[in-house]
């Protein structure tokens, strides 16, 4: 038996547009955007994302990068993101979205979400429910990590947004390789300073302010400066400190 309510939504699917958006930032780049749907998404640096709005859905694939997302809500349309497999699902809520090498994370900073993350070698594919304040972490080898994170921890993730970069206690070479995503001039670090922690705020962008505070902090010292690259390693002891 054929209903009016069937008909009426085989011709929506008919007829009804599909609107099409794509969006993307150059590195070192970050924008804000409002969606066809009301939604909005601030896009980090060389990030690119795809939006499909119908009647029915609203799906967005998020092919590279960093997103932050802020839903409309809308109880009958899910707003779906796909990114590096997983399937992020929302009504209405605030979400950060980020796609690395080797890894896939969300974080929750308001409302509920769906996350489908896919099968492995040595998993199967799971839904994960996250409560605000949350954040999934998915690794390519399959391990995944759900853990809370309190709001000085949730700041620091979201930090990109401000044009700052936040970290406490974190190595060298995990900070440099945070700045050089925002810069074409990228910032190298010698093995021996690879695990030394630091803390500070930066601003995305200026390698050459992050050498230089290195430097006056004695903490590391240029090896060799290119165009292209900036490599740090020990800073050489002098004669007078050695004998203090």
């Amino acid at each position: 038996m054929f209903f009016a309510g069937d008909f009426l939504g085989v011709w929506r699917d008919a007829f009804s547009p599909v609107l099409h958006q794509h969006v993307q930032t150059a590195l070192g780049q970050t924008y804000t955007v409002r969606l066809v749907d009301g939604s909005t998404v601030t896009l980090d640096s060389d990030t690119s994302l795809d939006v499909e709005v119908s009647w029915r859905q609203r799906n967005v694939s998020l092919t590279r990068g960093q997103a932050l997302f802020h839903v409309a809500k809308e109880a009958e349309r899910p707003f779906v993101v796909t990114a590096a497999g997983n399937a992020v699902t929302a009504t209405g809520t605030a979400f950060d979205i980020r796609i690395d090498e080797n890894r896939f994370m969300v974080l929750l900073t308001e409302g509920h979400l769906h996350v489908q993350t896919p099968a492995t070698d040595s998993e199967p594919a799971e839904q994960t429910d996250l409560n605000a304040g949350h954040q999934l972490i998915s690794w390519v080898g399959g391990e995944r990590r759900v853990s809370r994170l309190d709001a000085p921890s949730q700041a620091r993730v979201l930090s990109w947004t401000t044009g700052t970069l936040s970290f406490v206690h974190t190595p060298l070479a995990q900070v440099a390789d945070e700045l050089n995503r925002y810069s074409a001039k990228k910032v190298a670090i010698a093995p021996e300073l690879a695990a030394t922690p630091i803390d500070g705020v930066f601003r995305t962008g200026d390698v050459d302010g992050f050498v230089r505070l290195l430097e006056k902090g004695r903490l590391a010292r240029v090896q060799k400066d290119t165009n292209l690259t900036i490599t740090l390693g020990p800073r050489k002891i002098s004669h007078s400190e050695e004998h203090r």
